[in-house]
Order: structure tokens, then C-alpha cells, then sequence
């Protein structure tokens, strides 16, 4: 192939069916290719013409299809139509229109069919496609059948591993003593092992109820009197099944990990049906006891990698992206407010009531993805700020051992312009909205979104009614926001002229966060401050919008299933990944994607074009 060639053969190879083809077929595909160049409003065939001796792929612009002057598709990069009447010998059925000046490729049929013969995937693909000039999806078979099938529990064939942390006791250790360690460590059971640490017996929260809270044995009796003897034991690394079966086998509800999976080896773990049901990854409410029990850092990074794919599994499976949100919120929480509860316990109690604010996509309840740490704390008056910034210090250490990077721009409950006392805050706020200026700007956009998360939340609620008093009074402020919102232009372009990173770690991806999540969110932010909206959910404000401007009300809906669905979007580049999914590569789009954000893109330029018309951002 000459170079040319090389560089068709390049671009299709990105794009269904011809991901599908050999190389060598592929090389005949690119060898047979006209290259065309249409202008907008031409037409490539009409409907009721007889069909052209090839089809067609855009390489540039985009081609409409129209039906009774109904657009039934749009073809952008990548698309192919006007397969159906060579393979059927039929009649165009509907027009195609350049919307925007095209450069195309014409494939034509006779090779083509040749290549579908001696590659029957290809012709499946096609025979699936659309019944007229339309395009065919985007989607090929193969990918979709590779979507993760959903998980059950009886398919459990994952190996696990046992909990290594077993609390266990001597024989002779008396039942009270064995019962406050069962308390201490927070667990509902305790192993019985002889002197070379081999499995003898156990107690669980049952024995203690029916034998000793019953009267019939004394607390001071030796653990021995009121252990189930035998163990089942286990060898460790099974799959859930295999723990399941012995389970049933044996109607116990404990399972002894030893080192030869006998009870004449030392004990090295325990497996129990509640690790067998957390391990479903879908169940929430089990992992969020799980974290009220973890009583060490490494039980919550197994937690924290548990939650991680249960979300996964959540967007995987197409659940709603609200009801995941609310989920990974809950949940984010509550393992927060468990290390904050950690981090009191090795440096003491707080000496007056304080709340940890959580600020970002965590702050509006936005969180799927592991992201930066983003967070400040409020305190009552008092110099106690050295106690505040230390826990805040450890805080955010173990945070980020979960999984949670400090956050670059330094925007951290330690330090110390962000850890305040509940008058310095109202003080912090007041100069920023009532003087504003660019750092005050970008200072509020940060911290306006917050959301109580450990603490004391009456601190929070009024440093909010604080903060809704002075905006109320600052005339300039809002526009100055608004403003601020209409930074990033929408990406109407995002097809012909899209805007990639040039070189770096992420060279030729898209930034969805910057260009498309942001504007939305501060498109929300400011109108909610304008309506006197106390919600910092970007979709359940731009909802309560719709019902306070009801002529505007489809555009705010429309803005809120854009949110959500970027979101998604951007939970599915992360997952997908291994990252942030702040990037996502354009070629990896899929047909349904790809028109999902051009309707989004529309919608964010007529809400940008609201929001300058409604604060009057040219008169500054």
C-alpha cells in the first residue's frame, strides 16, 4: 500500500465492520477506496434512486438521512450507510443530505462483497444494519457480547480469601473473658484453639444466647463448656462455591481456614456466610455494616476495593446512574466518617464540636469514581485549630491510603486557610462574595458545594444560612459567577474540530470534565444561587429549576439527563481504564454515544446562551 492507503487503511480499521477484517483484507479494502469530497446541502442519492455501485464511510463532516423530511440519522466520522440496496438490489429508501462538507469514502460493492463472503462476521454485521440508506450502528456484535454477564451468587467460582484477623482464646479462658473480647474486636464469634493454635471448638453470639444469657451456664465457666466442637476446616483460597457446599453439607454457618485444611494444623483464617454474602458485591447494606465493624485500615481497603466493584457492576449492568450515585455517596460516607472516627481514637476526642465537610463531586453527591480528596472543616469558636489541623492531617492520610489522592491544589481540611472556626468561615465567605474578584470566584465555586459529613451539622447549616444572607444582598456577585460558568465554550464542534490534548499522558482524549461536566455544573450552581436553591446535586437542581422557570423547564430537564448521563460516561471511561475517566478517546465512542453528546452539546450551548442572557454577562 502507498501512503495513502496506509492512512485509509489506519482510520476504518478504528470503526465497525472493519475492526472485524484481517489485515490482508483490510489492505484489499483500503486499495479499492474512492476518495470523494461532497459540499453542504448536496445530495448523495435520493430516495427512490436506483442504488450507486458502492456505499459510503465519512471520513470528514457529516451526512444526514431524511425520510418524508424527517431525519431518521445522522452519520458523522466513521459511519457507514448505504449498504442496504446492494445487498437487497432495492431502491434507496430515504435521502442523503451533507449536512456539513463531507470528505468520503466510496467502498464499492462488488469487492466488498467478495471480502463478506470470505469473512461471514462482516456479513452479519451488515445483514444486522439498518433496512434503508440509513447508517448501521456503531456498536459491533463482538463488543456487545462481551458486556459482563450479571453476576449471581451460586455463579460464584471467585476465589477468596479467609479473614486472617480471627479472634481466638485458650480452653481454659472463661466465657466472660471470651465474651469481651468478641466485643472488642467486633465480631460474632471466637475460636477455641489448643496450645500449638489448632482448632478446637467455637463460640458465636448463638452459643451465648441460648446457653449462657438463658442462666443454664455461669459467664465464669471456661469457653470449653459451651463451644460446637468439631470445626469444619477449610483449606483457604476456594471458590465461594466450595465454601458454600461445606456450609450446607456441615448446617454450619463458620468455616476454620488451616494450613492443611485439617483441624491438626494451627488456624490462619476464617471464612462465615456473611463474608460469603458480601463477596456478591451486591449488597449494600451488608458492606456498609461491614464498614461500621472494620476495625482496622486494611479492613476498609478491602471494603473501599469491594465498593469499587460494586459500582462497576452497577454501571456495567446499566442501573440507573442516580440510583449509583446516591449508593457511592452513602457509602464514600460512611467509610469517611469511619476513619475520622479512627483518626479520634489515636489522637483524642475533639475538644469542642466540629463538622468535616466534604466539597467536589463527593460534596454534591456526585461521586462514582475514586477522585482527589476534597474537603474543609468548620469547628466552634476557641484556639483549637492545632487540634483540627492534626486530625485533619490523619484524616487525610489514610484517606489516601483508600484510594483517595491529596488533593494538588491543596484544597484539604489540613490546611490551615481551609480549617476554620464557624465565624472565621462566615467572615472567609462574606469578604469572597460581597469583594469579589478572581480568586474569590474560583474559591466559591469550590466551596459552595459542600455537604456535612461527620460532625456536628448544625455548624454547617448555619455557616449555609450564612452564606445564602450575603448572596442575597450582592448584587454583582451572581453575574460575576455566571461569568465565571461561561469560561468553557460548549464543544458544538466536538466531531469536525475536536479538541484533544495535544501531547502528555493523555494525547488525542477528549477532557469531559473540563469541557463538558463543569459548565454543567456551574451553569447549575449559579442559577440555584439566582432561585434561592439550597440543593448542590447538579441534576436535582437543575430539576428544581425546571419547576421555578417553567419556560424554561424542558431545557433544565434536558440539562439534567445530560449531567447524568456524563457522568455515566465518564464512570465508564474510568472503570474502563483504570483512572479518573476525566479523558475519554473519540474513536472509542460508540454510535449511541457519540449522538448522545452532540444532543448534549446542544443543550449546554442553549443553556450557556441562558445563563448570558439572564445575568447580562457582556455588561462587564
Amino acid at each position: 500500500m502507498n501512503q495513502i492507503q496506509q492512512r485509509v487503511a489506519q482510520f476504518i480499521s478504528a470503526f465497525p465492520p472493519f475492526d472485524l477484517l484481517p489485515e490482508a483484507a483490510l489492505s484489499d479494502v483500503a486499495q479499492s477506496i474512492d476518495v470523494v469530497y461532497a459540499a453542504a446541502n448536496d445530495y448523495l442519492f435520493r430516495e427512490n434512486d436506483v442504488p450507486l455501485n458502492h456505499f459510503f464511510v465519512v471520513r470528514k463532516g457529516s451526512v444526514r438521512i431524511i425520510s418524508n423530511n424527517v431525519l431518521i440519522d445522522q452519520c458523522d466520522e466513521g459511519d457507514v450507510f448505504g449498504v442496504r440496496v446492494l445487498l437487497a438490489n432495492d431502491r434507496y429508501l430515504a435521502d442523503a443530505e451533507v449536512e456539513e462538507n463531507a470528505v468520503l469514502y466510496c467502498i464499492p460493492a462488488e469487492r466488498f462483497k467478495q471480502i463478506m463472503t470470505d469473512n461471514p462476521q462482516v456479513a452479519n454485521y451488515f445483514i444486522s444494519g439498518f433496512a434503508s440508506g440509513k447508517s448501521l450502528p456503531q456498536t459491533p456484535f463482538r463488543i456487545l457480547s462481551s458486556a459482563p454477564a450479571p453476576s449471581t451468587f451460586m455463579s460464584g467460582v471467585q476465589v477468596i480469601n479467609g479473614n486472617c484477623d480471627v479472634v481466638h482464646c485458650a480452653p481454659s479462658t472463661t466465657i466472660k473473658a471470651a465474651a469481651l473480647a468478641m466485643m472488642e474486636k467486633g465480631v460474632g464469634s471466637i475460636v477455641i484453639v489448643d496450645k500449638q493454635g489448632c482448632p478446637l471448638g467455637i463460640i458465636t453470639d448463638k452459643d451465648l444466647r441460648n446457653k449462657v444469657a438463658t442462666g443454664l451456664v455461669s459467664i465464669d465457666e471456661p469457653a470449653s463448656k459451651i463451644m460446637s466442637a468439631p470445626v469444619i476446616t477449610v483449606l483457604n483460597q476456594l471458590s465461594q462455591t466450595d465454601y458454600l457446599v461445606e456450609m450446607l453439607a456441615h448446617r454450619v454457618h463458620h468455616l476454620c481456614i488451616t494450613n492443611d485444611g485439617t483441624a491438626s494444623s494451627p488456624i490462619t483464617g476464617m471464612i462465615t456466610e456473611h463474608d460469603l454474602l458480601l463477596q456478591q458485591g451486591n449488597n449494600p447494606a451488608l458492606i456498609l455494616k461491614e464498614v461500621d465493624r472494620a476495625q482496622s485500615i486494611d479492613r476498609l481497603i478491602a471494603l473501599r476495593k469491594q465498593v469499587s466493584l460494586l459500582l462497576r457492576k452497577h454501571i456495567d449492568e446499566n442501573m440507573p446512574v442516580e440510583v449509583t450515585m446516591r449508593l457511592a455517596t452513602a457509602i464514600t460516607e460512611r467509610i469517611t466518617q469511619k476513619v475520622i472516627e479512627m483518626a479520634m481514637d489515636d489522637i483524642g476526642q475533639a475538644p469542642v464540636s466540629f463538622c468535616w465537610l466534604a466539597l467536589g463531586s463527593l460534596g454534591r453527591g456526585e461521586q462514582i469514581l475514586q477522585t482527589d480528596q476534597d474537603h474543609a472543616l468548620v469547628y466552634q469558636e476557641g484556639d483549637h485549630q492545632d487540634y483540627f489541623l492534626r486530625l485533619a492531617k490523619e484524616v487525610s492520610s489514610l484517606l489516601e491510603r483508600l484510594g483517595h489522592p491529596k488533593d494538588p491544589a491543596d484544597v484539604s481540611a489540613e490546611n490551615p486557610k481551609w480549617c476554620l472556626t464557624l465565624n472565621a468561615w462566615k467572615a472567609q465567605f462574606t469578604k469572597w462574595i460581597e469583594t469579589p474578584d478572581p480568586d474569590s470566584i474560583l474559591h466559591t465555586t469550590i466551596f459552595l458545594d459542600f455537604r456535612p459529613v461527620y460532625g456536628n451539622r448544625d455548624l454547617a447549616n448555619e455557616l449555609r444560612q450564612h452564606i445564602f444572607n450575603v448572596q442575597t444582598k450582592a448584587e454583582w456577585f451572581t453575574t460575576l459567577l455566571a461569568r465565571d460558568a461561561l469560561q468553557t465554550p460548549s464543544p458544538l464542534s466536538f466531531f469536525r474540530n475536536l479538541v484533544v490534548e495535544r501531547s502528555g499522558e493523555y494525547k488525542d482524549r477528549f477532557d469531559i470534565k473540563l469541557r463538558v461536566l463543569l459548565p454543567l455544573v456551574d451553569c447549575a450552581r449559579v442559577m440555584a444561587i439566582d432561585q434561592k436553591i439550597d440543593a448542590v446535586h447538579t441534576p436535582t437542581r437543575y430539576m428544581l429549576l425546571a419547576q421555578r422557570m417553567p419556560n424554561r423547564a424542558t431545557l433544565m430537564e434536558s440539562a439534567a439527563e445530560a449531567t447524568n448521563f456524563i457522568i455515566r460516561l465518564k464512570a465508564e471511561s474510568g472503570f474502563s481504564n483504570n483512572d479518573g475517566g476525566r479523558y475519554i478517546e473519540p474513536k472509542h465512542l460508540n454510535k449511541l454515544n457519540r449522538q448522545m453528546l452532540r444532543t448534549i452539546f446542544s443543550t449546554l450551548d442553549d443553556l450557556q446562551q441562558m445563563v448570558k442572557s439572564h445575568f447580562q454577562t457582556d455588561r462587564l
